[in-house]
């Protein structure tokens, strides 16, 4: 095949390394991520004390004064921070058939994956300083342009999660993300599809590099109507956009009480519920009475001091008021005593909070009340069944910690 050929770029001094059939082809003319002005006369940097300048290598020492080493004029094309929504395979299009695979297929590993990666929607960014909307792919990627808005991990992670939130309020129980969900990439050459280069079990779908075990998800995909995607965010962006509160903590509370983590889901779920009272308290009571309350209460009241007084007059029921003041004194006895919150009492927050959350936008989370009761129910059905076994046998765990108490001795 040939030793592979360098190049240099005339510009930077940047190497470029090539097969003779790719100079031959002189590939470097089509491809947009390549310089044009390339040289067959490699000239080595002699140390780290020289910069580029004027198509060689000089010492820094005699260089113009505040001199900066040209960068390529390659642009850097469409960089984007991707997050897959959804586990492999979640598949979002039109119609169910729009990805069939046969189980011939699957045990070959021949089945046509390229159009996971195909974009099939956009979501609406509404972010005033950007001009680009999320783009979405077939199987769950959604993107964002690193560009000045979004120029740093923490940046990319917290949009990522607005657009989660939007979702989760429309219905769809998508997980918020941290770092570790963060990926890099781009939208590839010539369009239509994106890539990633961070490692992955979505992109080892893509990449059919996936076990045969794995593989066979894709004889059942889940599926999502990309029209039922669009609604449910643009739902949620407009709750999000209308009260002042955090559905990033909303849906944390909703997935680890689906995990049994009682004592985390009861935390997140409280810094809503805080939320949603001072947005209830603030424009829901009546204006004659709130000038009352602000000549006789201190400006700043408790949360318990506000629950009584919704409460009073009737903003919160009786049901919904007896809920939160069991939870505030479990979250209370968690903050000091580190007690692990009632599971049950944890759940019907979840629900009085969606109530509340109703009150406050004159919304009814319809598709949110339906599918997060129908999930929960599922997973608390696993959490509290008794699987003893009707008759058991601990011989042998006894002579286990028998023969380990000896050898302690010895």
């Amino acid at each position: 095949m040939g030793k592979d050929i360098l190049l240099q770029d005339k510009k930077t001094g940047q190497f470029f390394s090539f097969s003779p059939f790719q100079v031959k082809q002189k590939v470097w003319e089509n491809n947009r991520n390549i310089p044009k002005d390339l040289s067959e006369n490699i000239k080595q940097k002699p140390n780290e004390n020289c910069m580029w300048f004027e198509e060689n290598w000089v010492e820094k020492s005699f260089l113009p004064k505040d001199y900066k080493e040209p960068i390529s004029e390659i642009p850097s094309y469409d960089p984007a921070w991707i997050t897959f929504l959804f586990e492999a395979l979640v598949i979002i299009s039109k119609n169910k058939d729009d990805f069939v695979v046969t189980l011939d297929e699957i045990n070959s590993n021949l089945y046509d994956t390229r159009i996971l990666s195909k974009f099939v929607t956009k979501l609406k960014n509404y972010d005033e300083k950007s001009q680009l909307d999320i783009l979405v792919t077939f199987d769950g990627s959604i993107m964002l342009p690193i560009d000045e808005n979004y120029n740093t991990t923490e940046k990319a992670v917290s949009k990522f999660n607005e657009i989660i939130g939007a979702l989760f309020l429309g219905g769809i129980l998508v997980k918020p993300i941290d770092l570790t969900k963060l990926q890099q990439g781009c939208i590839i050459e010539n369009g239509g599809s994106n890539f990633s280069y961070i490692p992955s079990p979505n992109n080892d779908f893509r990449n059919k590099s996936s076990s045969i075990t794995e593989r066979i998800k894709a004889l059942y995909p889940n599926h999502i109507q990309v029209e039922e995607f669009i609604e449910a965010y643009n739902f949620g962006i407009n709750i999000i956009n209308k009260v002042n509160f955090s559905p990033i903590f909303l849906a944390l509370g909703y997935h680890y009480l689906n995990q049994g983590k009682i004592a985390e889901s009861l935390s997140n779920l409280w810094i809503v519920m805080e939320q949603i009272t001072d947005f209830l308290y603030q424009n829901k009571i009546d204006s004659s009475i709130s000038k009352i309350l602000k000549r006789a209460l201190p400006k700043n009241i408790n949360i318990k001091t506000k629950h009584d007084i919704l409460h009073e007059i009737k903003i919160i029921n009786e049901q919904s008021f007896q809920i939160l003041k069991s939870n505030r004194t479990d979250r209370n006895n968690l903050l000091h005593d580190g007690i692990i919150p009632n599971r049950e009492n944890v759940i019907k927050l979840w629900t009085t909070l969606l109530d509340l959350l109703e009150v406050a936008i004159n919304i009814k989370l319809e598709k949110l009340q339906e599918n997060s009761k129908m999930v929960l129910n599922r997973n608390l059905d696993r959490h509290v069944k008794d699987i003893t076994p009707k008759k058991t046998n601990f011989e042998q765990w006894k002579i286990e910690m028998s023969e380990l108490e000896n050898e302690y001795k010895c």
